[in-house]
């Protein structure tokens, strides 16, 4: 049914860990944080403060899962609270990796802010 077999995993959860923070490594068959998966953040010169998106354990994170999909062409909601950077993240990640001629997106958006009148 799948084309992969399914293994078993060895590897120990650090403590006090949030699995949700973690990654999976098969190549060190170990977990990571997702903030290790990338270099440390330089914070790029001549960049207006409004325009910093620092990667946190939560972008990095969601970032992985919407490129999966993107791959897999699989559509993907993006839910949570006002104000905590889905838009922003996303239409970084789109503009950074899909912006040419395979790809075009376009973007609507609803806020728990908006009223009906």
């Amino acid at each position: 049914m799948y084309p992969f077999e399914p293994q078993a995993v060895h590897a120990k959860l650090p403590d006090k860990s949030n699995l949700f923070e973690m990654v999976y490594d098969r190549n060190k068959n170990s977990f990571l944080a997702w903030t290790q998966t990338q270099p440390p953040y330089m914070t790029p010169k001549n960049v207006e403060y409004h325009q910093l998106l620092i990667p946190t354990s939560d972008s990095i994170r969601n970032n992985y899962f919407l490129h999966l999909c993107v791959k897999n062409k699989m559509h993907l909601l993006i839910s949570g609270p006002t104000g905590t950077g889905k838009t922003s993240n996303i239409v970084s990640e789109m503009n950074k990796h899909y912006f040419n001629s395979d790809y075009t997106n376009l973007i609507t958006a609803f806020s728990g802010q908006t009223l009906v009148n």
